[in-house]
């Protein structure tokens, strides 16, 4: 099970990375999506439930977004807005750690960027979220963590630089 799990982690680490460095919006929005899948078979296979409802929740919304169901979408984005002082609530009594709150924020400013924004708007915002996860790979001692999130702020870089190359207006 763990070669699986581990097979589809890194499954979904290039998928993540192409998309990340491609400058089309919806071929971006494709290959996350295909990502997310397999990022949340890979959390899933480890027991991270916590990690896969979010993942879920990142596939059903952007899966939405793609399929032009901006209504579910927007829905689905307003779901993943209120898990956010939730969790900073939980963080605040002491219910959970402050840590915890990291990747959700990151998770909430990447899924925003893939389903709410286009263009560098839709990159900066998935930069914000990757810096999140940085910050929790710090936080938790992940050289992992630390080193994927790197490259996939790497990947953004190369979106850019090719979106500007291409004569983006953006």
């Amino acid at each position: 099970m763990d070669i699986l799990a581990h097979g589809l982690g890194a499954l979904a680490f290039i998928l993540t990375i192409l998309g990340f460095a491609c400058p089309n919006d919806r071929r971006l929005q494709q290959l996350n999506l295909l990502g997310c899948m397999a990022w949340a078979l890979h959390f899933a296979l480890l027991g991270l439930f916590s990690a896969t409802g979010m993942l879920v929740l990142a596939c059903l919304m952007i899966a939405a977004a793609y399929f032009g169901r901006d209504r579910i979408s927007y829905r689905l984005w307003q779901v993943n807005l209120a898990i956010v002082p939730v969790v900073a609530g939980a963080a605040l009594i002491g219910a959970m750690p402050w840590v915890d709150l990291l990747p959700v924020v990151g998770g909430f400013l990447i899924n925003t960027g893939i389903v709410r924004c286009r263009g560098h708007a839709m990159s900066a915002m998935i930069g914000g979220g990757e810096v999140f996860w940085v910050g929790a790979g710090l936080a938790v001692g992940s050289p992992a963590a630390i080193a994927s999130n790197l490259v996939n702020l790497s990947a953004l870089s190369v979106r850019v630089y090719r979106s500007k190359q291409a004569g983006s207006p953006e």
